[in-house]
């Protein structure tokens, strides 16, 4: 059965890499979001897994992508911090809908 992307539907996560950083190997936990209609994708790294590095990802990626997704999950963000993370743009589901500018 093939797989069906919509456009303007992004797929969110963290993960973890080791990087060298000032001659110095250190775990770096990464953003990315992948557009699977496009197969575009946008990664940046962090210090830690953060609300604060989830937040500025998007923020990161919107900019780099030139839009804003229709449907962004948020599921890869830390129990511990999604309550704030939903509260904070007002979602009630499990998904962030942003509109396109």
């Amino acid at each position: 059965m093939p797989l069906r992307h919509d456009p303007g539907h992004a797929q969110v996560d963290f993960g973890e890499a080791l990087a060298e950083i000032a001659g110095v190997e250190r775990k770096i936990h990464f953003f990315a979001m992948d557009l699977p209609y496009s197969d575009a994708c946008f990664v940046r790294a962090y210090p830690a897994e953060t609300a604060e590095a989830f937040c500025d990802g998007h923020t990161a990626a919107f900019a780099f992508f030139g839009f804003l997704a229709q449907v962004a999950d948020p599921a890869s963000l830390p129990a511990r911090d999604r309550p704030n993370f939903l509260a904070k743009y007002r979602v009630t589901t499990g998904a962030v809908a942003v509109s396109r500018r």
